[in-house]
């Protein structure tokens, strides 16, 4: 009988979004103003339940007032000019669609210089993205149809998908948000972790522990203030990240792309105790066959493309390097996690570039062999899109992620790493 429901709720929500994408198609002047004006009516909703929460939990009306306030404004505005959102909006996803055939530009580059296929798809994306944009912020025709016909796309094959999943829950795709919609999610993850004083706690479906995690890293400042993404089997976290600073290009953006394998409480201690990081991470229980499998996944990604890199620090302690202060990461997660590190020298991975191939990139390759792969149209999965889609699988009843930890320096000192 549940998996009758189960079935008749995804084939709903799989019309819904076909059904909504062909009214944006269809109907693509009124649509878009009407959606703005729905929003200004969510806000002042919004406004609303913010006030509510106040008295019921009994805050101090100070605490919350100007985020309430600006809410408020925000509403009003939107229901009062919604042709003023229309242009922000097209302005901010011409400019958006922009930034992505530039970084398809770059891709195509590195591809190029790595000797990779896949090189007629990259012109492709980038054909479509630079089209989207033109047509955006330079045509002279309405440019809100266009943000629309886009839109409705989506919705159609975000429903499309749904559908499919009906019929192979396994082995499917999964499409997130646009990133433009999940990039800030990082900072905001930040707020709320600090809101909580301290009262963050592991969360678990099941009195067992994980034997592998999605670890999501978060910073104010530096690498990961847009978020990093990890993956840890059996106690090795394994972390994909342009380690080598004297080789990177475009402001840390783009340099060797280097696997580093740490292990797991060392680790965590270091990145929140010293580099005052939060980090989230999502628990699973896999079988001593899907271990063995994903373990098999990484090996054979490293053995036929990769070699062994060592950080200064190595260096020093081989008597090749003189003594220095060792500041980068590399050399302190060396030293202080037990750090082993690997260059990719070939294939996909050896370049790394934080638009494309990135850190979510590696680990979505690793769990690729459990039979789930999140690909995002954009060609482009950010920490903020991954932490969506994690999020959203932990809240189903029947998911596999059973356990949602939140690494803080208060639960190290109670774990006693």
């Amino acid at each position: 009988m549940k998996r009758k429901i189960n079935i008749i709720t995804h084939l709903i929500n799989s019309l819904l979004f076909i059904t909504m994408g062909l009214i944006f198609i269809i109907k693509r002047n009124e649509m878009f103003a009407i959606t703005i004006k729905v929003i200004g009516v969510l806000l002042l909703i919004t406004v609303v339940f913010k006030i509510i929460n106040i008295f019921v939990k009994r805050r101090r009306i100070l605490d919350g007032v100007l985020d309430i306030v600006i809410t408020l404004v925000t509403s009003i505005f939107v229901i009062v000019s919604p042709s003023f959102f229309v242009s922000f909006f097209i302005i901010v996803f011409g400019i958006y669609a922009m930034l992505q055939s530039l970084s398809s530009l770059i891709n195509l580059y590195i591809y190029k210089q790595d000797h990779l296929r896949g090189k007629l798809i990259i012109v492709f994306k980038f054909l479509i993205s630079f089209i989207t944009s033109y047509l955006l912020l330079f045509s002279k025709v309405s440019n809100a149809k266009y943000l629309c016909l886009i839109t409705g796309i989506y919705l159609i094959i975000y429903g499309v998908n749904i559908f499919a999943g009906i019929f192979d829950r396994k082995k499917r795709l999964v499409i997130p948000l646009p990133t433009i919609l999940t990039m800030f999610i990082p900072p905001l993850l930040i707020k709320r972790v600090e809101k909580a004083n301290g009262n963050n706690s592991t969360d678990v479906k099941k009195d067992v522990k994980p034997n592998l995690e999605i670890l999501i890293h978060l910073a104010k400042n530096g690498s990961a203030m847009m978020g990093h993404v990890e993956v840890s089997v059996c106690d090795k976290i394994y972390s994909y990240s342009c380690y080598n600073y004297t080789n990177r290009r475009l402001w840390g953006g783009m340099g060797d792309g280097i696997l580093g394998i740490f292990d797991h409480d060392k680790y965590i201690k270091y990145c929140v105790c010293e580099k005052n990081r939060f980090i989230v991470s999502y628990g699973f229980l896999l079988t001593e066959k899907e271990i063995v499998i994903v373990l098999n996944n990484i090996n054979e990604m490293l053995e036929e493309n990769a070699v062994r890199w060592y950080p200064e620090y190595a260096l020093y302690d081989m008597g090749i390097c003189p003594k220095k202060d060792f500041t980068e990461m590399a050399n302190q997660t060396y030293k202080k996690a037990d750090g082993v590190f690997y260059k990719f020298i070939k294939g996909k991975f050896k370049t790394f570039f934080v638009c494309r191939t990135n850190c979510v990139e590696v680990a979505d390759t690793i769990l690729a062999s459990l039979g789930t792969k999140v690909i995002n149209l954009e060609g482009v999965l950010s920490p903020g899109t991954y932490y969506s889609y994690l999020e959203k699988e932990y809240l189903k009843k029947n998911s596999r992620i059973f356990s949602k930890t939140v690494y803080t320096k208060d639960l190290i000192k109670k774990k006693k790493y």
